[in-house]
């Protein structure tokens, strides 16, 4: 065989496999690649936003006729439960809602000077959890209740650290009357404090509290 129709044949073979193929490829096209789906944007919720602008002023005389006390209550409070221990929760200041809370324990057949004189002396030991504990004067008919008030330090427990500005911070007021031992709460986050945007609602509070005979 000639070299010159040797390489015809290979041509011809060649060409004759490249249509194949084409042919048999056309049955199952390649995929063309897909755009990446983009996550859809939606639009961020609203975050509850700190709108709390001060304190009225106003405020609605509660009565725990089993505890024997009443205290103003802010209108800007909200009951939440009655019993040994009432609260209510207040608006959101800084971040978290205020609250004012009181509970009782009866105490029948202890004194009430020796529960107090017990307390404080304890209270003012505890300096590295306390300060401003101070007596009080607390109506009870036509006398005074004996009782205290005390503040927590500014600091994390344990700790020379102040403490965080989302951190409970709490004012307690305790009272002896009536045969019962009465602790009241005040409490919002440290920031809310830092700010001064609840001492003078509380410190109003505190002097509302009365025993009723």
């Amino acid at each position: 065989m000639k070299k010159s129709n040797l390489v015809l044949i290979i041509v011809a073979a060649f060409l004759f496999c490249a249509l194949t193929s084409a042919v048999v490829w056309s049955q199952f096209p390649i995929p063309e690649p897909q755009p990446t789906a983009q996550p859809t944007q939606e639009k961020p919720a609203d975050q509850p936003k700190d709108e709390f602008k001060g304190f009225s002023g106003k405020s609605e005389t509660y009565k725990h006729k089993d505890g024997q006390y009443q205290i103003n209550i802010p209108v800007e409070f909200k009951l939440n439960e009655e019993g040994l221990t009432t609260d209510w929760t207040g608006p959101l200041i800084e971040g978290m809602a205020c609250s004012i809370s009181v509970n009782y324990v009866d105490m029948a057949g202890v004194s009430s000077e020796v529960l107090y004189n017990t307390n404080l002396k304890s209270y003012k030991e505890k300096k590295k959890e306390y300060t401003d504990v101070q007596p009080v004067k607390v109506k009870w008919g036509k006398k005074t209740a004996l009782a205290f008030r005390v503040k927590e330090v500014n600091n994390t427990p344990g700790t020379s650290n102040e403490k965080d500005i989302n951190d409970h911070h709490r004012w307690h007021l305790f009272v002896f009357g009536n045969g019962k031992f009465y602790t009241l709460g005040f409490a919002a986050n440290y920031a809310a404090f830092k700010a001064n945007k609840v001492q003078s609602m509380f410190e109003e509070v505190i002097k509302s509290v009365e025993l009723l005979p």
